[in-house]
């Protein structure tokens, strides 16, 4: 998602932790603009993205004469609005009603902003990743039974294998991004007291 969380990391409290080297209402409120912003903006990347492959794979289902992939594909495109939808829910900027009724409770909405979004990295095989494993399966069986005899199997296997690989990156890398936007809300909650 963000690099955010390091930068905010470092502005929260100084190491000496003192009174006066605290942020500011008004940096916490320019910071939780500037976050909302990029999140605002990685959810329109990946709106468009999401987008664009589901029609991709909706294309590719009807084009396709093999029942198996086009029945994979339709599961991709499903699986791919099920991921949109998801974002929408679990990982959304703020809204403008949220940012009607801050007033001078920046810290309360700053906080809360983190924790949405550390809870959708913390989940992120449930929404994200996980709607699309059915279709990639099925849709890979079917690109795979397509190819020759001896090159079919191991292809399929090699394929599924990778994306596999990659989703388990893509979780390790929201965990961690989990655990940077955990430990500045527990620096934004020591900075409170």
């Amino acid at each position: 998602m963000s690099n955010a969380p390091d930068e905010l990391q470092a502005m929260w409290l100084a190491p000496s932790g003192n009174e006066e080297e605290r942020m500011t209402l008004a940096e916490i409120r320019d910071r939780a603009n500037r976050i909302d912003a990029r999140v605002a903006r990685r959810n329109r990347i990946e709106y468009i993205a999401g987008g664009a492959a589901a029609a991709a794979y909706v294309a590719i289902g009807f084009l396709s004469e093999s029942p198996i992939v086009r029945l994979g594909a339709i599961m991709c495109a499903l699986g791919g609005f099920v991921v949109m939808w998801q974002l929408h829910r679990q990982a959304r900027s703020a809204s403008r009603e949220e940012y009607e009724h801050v007033a001078d409770r920046w810290i309360d909405f700053h906080r809360a902003m983190l924790v949405r979004q550390r809870d959708a990295l913390r989940s992120i095989w449930s929404w994200y990743l996980g709607p699309l494993v059915p279709g990639l399966i099925v849709f890979t069986v079917g690109i795979g039974e397509g190819l020759p005899a001896p090159v079919g199997v191991p292809t399929t296997i090699g394929v599924l294998v990778i994306i596999g690989v990659i989703f388990q990156a893509i979780a390790r890398l929201n965990r961690k991004a989990a655990a940077r936007l955990q430990a500045e809300i527990d620096l934004l909650d020591g900075s409170q007291g």
